[in-house]
């Protein structure tokens, strides 16, 4: 990594700690141009925890904070703390004991947590890829993938550099945990 790149990420860092320590709702804008806006409850090395407000309390994003292009402060964000405020959200909470340092312990953190994940993977035409991690190892993601229509697909890898941001609980994903059939057993990807 570049002395630029420490830099940068040690501003990032340092930015998205002040709007944890404030309570602050904040509007991410990653490099493809997609949003996140929440709550920051979880900043590491490479990844920050954010509380989704949609504007509504909406489950949990881990974005990649060199996927990061700006950090904006949602001002006033009175409906969003409402919001969080109604359903006793309160200050938003992080997920205890998750590491936002390393992508395959983060990973395997979430896939322990919930039982579906939305991936964001850089330069993909895709919005998002749904299903539930079979395995975490040697810098790759085989993930058990789960259609639009509930129905659960074949496995898929991805390289772990290639993810920019991981959903879990937002009520997508919930609706399509509540309407998918059980998860079919895969043999192991690394069987004879």
């Amino acid at each position: 990594m570049t002395k630029h790149a420490d830099t940068r990420r040690a501003r990032i860092r340092a930015t998205l700690q002040d709007a944890i320590d404030q309570t602050t709702c904040v509007r991410l804008t990653t490099r493809d141009g997609d949003d996140v806006v929440g709550y920051c409850v979880g900043v590491g090395r490479r990844w920050c925890l954010v509380a989704l407000a949609a504007p509504w309390p909406d489950g949990y994003a881990a974005v990649r904070l060199a996927a990061l292009e700006r950090i904006h402060r949602v001002e006033p964000a009175t409906v969003e703390r409402r919001a969080f405020e109604r359903d006793d959200r309160w200050p938003p909470a992080a997920l205890e004991d998750l590491d936002l340092d390393r992508t395959d312990a983060l990973l395997a953190g979430l896939a322990d947590r919930f039982p579906l994940v939305g991936l964001d993977l850089r330069d993909s035409e895709d919005d998002v890829f749904v299903g539930a991690p079979a395995l975490v190892a040697e810098g790759t993601l085989m993930l058990q993938e789960l259609g639009s229509d509930a129905q659960w697909d074949a496995l898929s890898a991805w390289r772990l550099r290639d993810i920019t941001r991981v959903t879990v609980q937002d009520r997508y994903l919930q609706l399509l945990a509540d309407l998918a059939p059980p998860q079919p057993q895969q043999p192991s990807p690394f069987s004879d």
